[in-house]
C-alpha cells in the first residue's frame, strides 16, 4: 500500500480549505474595476464545443471579441466566432488568430475548461486590479494540474509570482504583448514559462495567479500529443534560463488580499 507523503497530505487539506474560502465572494463584491478591450482566441476540438461554448458565455456577453479556430472541423454553435478549420500547432494557430484584432488584452484558452469560481471576464477584471502583465486564474480541486504550484491558495485573492503556465487559460495585458507576441512556434510551448519569468527582470512585467478566479481542467495536459518531446523542450528552455527545474521557477514574491481591490 502506498504511502502518502506529508507534502501531499497537506496540500490536499488546503485545497479543501479553498473550497469553503468564501475570498472569492468578497473579492468579487469589491471589485470596481471596468472590463477593458480583450481578445479572446481558442483552438477547439468538435467533441469539446459544449465545454468551450460554457466557458465563453461570459466573454461573449461582455463583448469580448472572441476568434476561435477549429482543429477538426466547424462546430455548428461555434460557427458565428469560427474563422477557419484545420490542423496546427497550438501556438501557431494562436499567433494566427491573435493577428485579426489590436485589443489591449489578449486571452488564450483551451477547450477542455469549466470555470469553478468566476469567468473569463473576472479573470480579466482581477487580473486588471492587481497590475497583472501575465494572468492564469488558478486551479481548483479535481482539476487535471502540470504544476501543484498553480492550485488555489484560500484567503487570498492573487499572487504576484514568477511561473505562469501556457494554459489552460492565460491572460496578457497591454504591457507584455510587444514582449510576447507573436508566441514561439516551435513545438505545443511547454517551457516558455521560464522566457516570460525573464521578463520580469528585462522588462519589470508583473506575472500572476488570480486565486479568486478559479477552475478545472477536464483533460491532463500532453494527452492528444506527444508530451515526451515536450518534456524535453520544456527542459531545455529551463536549463538555457539556468534553471535546474521547475521548482526554481515557481516562486511566490507577494500574497494580495481584497485590500488590494479598488
Amino acid at each position: 500500500m502506498r504511502k502518502l507523503r506529508p507534502v501531499r497530505v497537506w496540500r490536499g487539506l488546503v485545497q479543501v480549505v479553498a473550497l469553503a474560502d468564501p475570498t472569492p465572494y468578497f473579492a468579487a463584491r469589491r471589485l470596481s474595476a471596468r472590463v477593458p478591450e480583450v481578445q479572446l482566441v481558442s483552438i477547439y476540438r468538435r467533441a469539446n464545443a459544449s465545454t468551450l461554448l460554457d466557458a465563453l458565455g461570459p466573454a461573449l456577453r461582455a463583448g469580448f471579441d472572441s476568434t476561435l479556430w477549429a482543429l477538426d472541423g466547424e462546430e455548428a454553435t461555434l460557427a458565428p466566432w469560427t474563422v477557419g478549420s484545420g490542423p496546427g500547432r497550438r501556438f501557431q494557430l494562436a499567433n494566427r488568430l491573435f493577428s485579426r484584432a489590436d485589443a489591449p488584452w489578449r486571452v488564450l484558452i483551451d477547450d477542455d475548461v469549466r470555470f469553478h469560481h468566476g469567468d473569463i471576464v473576472d479573470l480579466i477584471r482581477f487580473a486588471s486590479a492587481l497590475e497583472l502583465d501575465i494572468a492564469q486564474p488558478a486551479h481548483t480541486l479535481g482539476s487535471n494540474v502540470s504544476h501543484s504550484f498553480t492550485r488555489r491558495m484560500p484567503f487570498v485573492v492573487g499572487r504576484e509570482t514568477s511561473f505562469v503556465e501556457i494554459g489552460p487559460v492565460v491572460a496578457f495585458g497591454p504591457r507584455a504583448l510587444p514582449h510576447v507576441l507573436p508566441l514561439p512556434e516551435t513545438g505545443m510551448g511547454w517551457g516558455v514559462e521560464a522566457e516570460w519569468a525573464e521578463l520580469e527582470r528585462t522588462a519589470g512585467l508583473r506575472l500572476g495567479i488570480v486565486d479568486a478566479v478559479s477552475i478545472r481542467h477536464l483533460e491532463q495536459a500532453g494527452s492528444a500529443y506527444a508530451a515526451s518531446e515536450e518534456l524535453e523542450a520544456a527542459q531545455a528552455r529551463l536549463r538555457a534560463a539556468g534553471l535546474a527545474g521547475w521548482g526554481d521557477l515557481q516562486r511566490t514574491h507577494r500574497r494580495r488580499g481584497l485590500c488590494s481591490l479598488r
